[in-house]
């Protein structure tokens, strides 16, 4: 145990060294000038649904956990972080890896420019969510500078679909001087489908945060499936776990997967994470390919 908290300490280390250079704890460039676009919130924008790297960022993470899976390491730490070999393969991964993300931006967007008077903005920075789990008080002093334009925004209240990002934003809520909330509560694209969705909360959201996303997400969509282990018992898809516990982190999001599918084999995500995981997930298993995947925005968006 104390061989992998000394492992843990180094790559909180490397994590900060990483973003203070690089803008994202795992040290590799994202290319996201595909998303520097649109309007910038007015004045008048009292309300603003906010989009930020982290998101996009998630690519980075998919390939990191495929390539600690492919080598069958036991644990991501510093050595490996900076290794050519590793930094190679991500880079590799990462122009096929983007592009669903950059789809789940866009997805919102276009979704919150049909609400007026919401206004959307895509931010060009990390919110760095990992070190607020292992080090909150090395979190608040890292992003500060990230904080400080959030709260130099505009609008009174600010809106964010991504599990990770409302994580990363809401204890700072006095800091910023805003409240912090969830993008689907502002959205009312309802939409009918004919296949049944099992779906799969994001447990940040239910568990941590107390969410009804039953109400929420039944409000947006027909024909959903809810498991039985839903709301608060909803089950983690392995977020926070993969890059220290890759596969632990691998069977869980495998299990998860095959739980849910016992239900319906078409499973609705609203969480870029478990895009990821089970997208992993799905690579190293044969028997869970011929699951589908979609995420919310994806059908709301159509």
């Amino acid at each position: 145990m104390r061989e992998i908290s000394g492992i843990v300490a180094r790559l909180i280390d490397t994590f900060v060294k990483n973003y203070n250079t690089k803008g994202n704890i795992w040290g590799i460039d994202i290319p996201t000038w595909q998303l520097e676009y649109g309007e910038k919130p007015s004045e008048n924008s009292s309300s603003l649904v906010l989009a930020t790297k982290e998101i996009t960022i998630r690519a980075i993470k998919e390939a990191i956990f495929e390539f600690l899976l492919k080598e069958e390491l036991d644990i991501l730490d510093s050595e490996i972080l900076a290794s050519d070999e590793f930094r190679k393969f991500v880079e590799s991964r990462l122009d096929r890896n983007l592009e669903p993300y950059l789809t789940t931006i866009r997805n919102l967007e276009k979704l919150v420019r049909l609400h007026d008077p919401l206004a959307f903005s895509y931010a060009n920075f990390s919110l760095a969510p990992e070190l607020l789990y292992f080090d909150p008080n090395i979190h608040k002093s890292l992003i500060k500078p990230v904080l400080e334009k959030i709260k130099a925004l505009p609008s009174n209240e600010i809106f964010v679909y991504d599990p990770l990002e409302y994580y990363a934003l809401k204890p700072y809520e006095e800091f910023i001087e805003k409240k912090v909330g969830y993008a689907l509560e502002v959205l009312s694209n309802k939409t009918s489908v004919a296949e049944k969705f099992v779906v799969k909360e994001p447990c940040l959201l239910t568990r941590k945060f107390g969410f009804d996303l039953h109400g929420i997400i039944g409000r947006l969509l027909d024909n959903l499936i809810f498991h039985p282990l839903s709301g608060n018992l909803t089950v983690c898809c392995g977020e926070f776990m993969w890059f220290v516990a890759p596969k632990i982190a691998f069977n869980n999001a495998r299990e998860v997967l095959r739980m849910l599918s016992h239900y319906s084999r078409r499973i609705l995500i609203i969480c870029p994470s478990a895009a990821f995981l089970f997208k992993i997930a799905k690579l190293f298993d044969d028997e869970l390919r011929g699951i589908e995947i979609r995420d919310l925005l994806d059908i709301l968006a159509r």
